[in-house]
């Protein structure tokens, strides 16, 4: 027999970002069934693959949807709230040496940012620096002569 009232949650957290939790800090933890509120109970400091491991213990009775053994997502609240982006690498990432990365404005242009990234795992990066829009652009900086990209093309020809 398995006790499965007390579930904790494993969640890996970005070495950099390991000075920001404290233990008992609020936390969710997010699946495709549903969201359920927690907090964090243990902090596992060695540093594994560029990530800590971070426990987390649900703040109420498991839900029956819950699996052990299911992947989930966790948001941990901070005092000091910061926003962390993650973006898919494109397939020639390690072509490249150098990239950058543009945001994506309103009026339809790709603004060079001197926002720094850090990669994540072998597929995603990872950047904290705040948007002011919702697209970003990650383009090799040997192709990137300007600073703005102007994607309105105009009126149609006649």
């Amino acid at each position: 027999m398995i006790e499965t009232n007390n579930l904790l949650a494993k969640v890996q957290v970005p070495q950099y970002s390991s000075d920001q939790l404290e233990r008992g800090q609020a936390a969710e933890i997010i699946t495709p069934s549903g969201r359920i509120q927690a907090k964090v109970d243990y902090i596992d400091t060695v540093i594994r693959n560029g990530s800590i491991n971070v426990f987390l213990t649900l703040n109420s009775v498991t839900p029956n949807w819950l699996r052990s053994d299911q992947a989930i997502e966790a948001n941990i609240y901070t005092a000091q709230q910061q926003a962390t982006y993650n973006i898919q690498k494109p397939h020639d990432f390690n072509d490249f040496k150098h990239w950058n990365i543009f945001e994506v404005n309103a009026n339809n242009q790709a603004v060079l940012t001197r926002i720094n990234y850090h990669e994540v795992d072998s597929s995603q990066l990872s950047f904290e620096e705040k948007l002011s829009g919702n697209y970003v652009l990650l383009i090799p900086d040997k192709y990137t002569k300007q600073e703005i990209i102007d994607f309105n093309l105009g009126s149609s020809h006649d």
